[in-house]
């Protein structure tokens, strides 16, 4: 039973290990460690150094992940954050008749597909979600909302994120 670990194995723990590190490391530079990860994922998936190999592997890893995920999120769940913006959440959606409110998906650079949206769509208002964002990830990134508030030519309400 002598000999190199299958390569699948190899792979996994290469992943693992650099994923550790790197996420170490964001933490101690107070980075978001989710930003550390999808980088260790660009650099060595395909896209990067090709390190990793095992698409069926990983691929498992990551649905792992994303239930692991999920279920963190149903841990971390505020029932009186949902109790208290649930009902307001309710009275807006049923305050505004068919047509006035849209969601739309689209794709390209977030801050200009919002723009060229806003005036296509001739907006009274856009809305966004802000987060506080890690000073790596806030140069690496730039900022969404600075740009559509910099640049908007109509109303922008920006909902911060709650901490508790």
């Amino acid at each position: 039973m002598s000999g190199a670990p299958p390569a699948p194995f190899a792979e996994m723990a290469l992943l693992l290990g650099v994923a550790a590190a790197v996420g170490a490391l964001a933490t101690r530079l107070k980075q978001p460690v989710l930003i550390a990860y999808i980088a260790v994922g660009i650099l060595v998936g395909p896209a990067g150094l090709g390190l990793v190999q095992a698409h069926d592997q990983i691929d498992l890893l990551a649905q792992i992940g994303v239930a692991v995920l999920l279920f963190l999120v149903g841990l971390k769940l505020d029932l009186q954050h949902v109790r208290h913006i649930g009902p307001v959440a309710l009275a807006t959606g049923l305050g505004l008749k068919p047509g006035e409110a849209r969601l739309l998906a689209r794709h390209g650079e977030a801050a200009r597909v919002i723009l060229r949206e806003e005036l296509e769509q001739d907006c009274d208002l856009v809305c966004l979600g802000k987060h506080g964002q890690g000073v790596l990830e806030e140069l690496l990134l730039g900022s969404v909302t600075k740009h559509v508030l910099a640049e908007s030519m109509g109303d922008v309400l920006v909902v911060g994120m709650l901490v508790a």
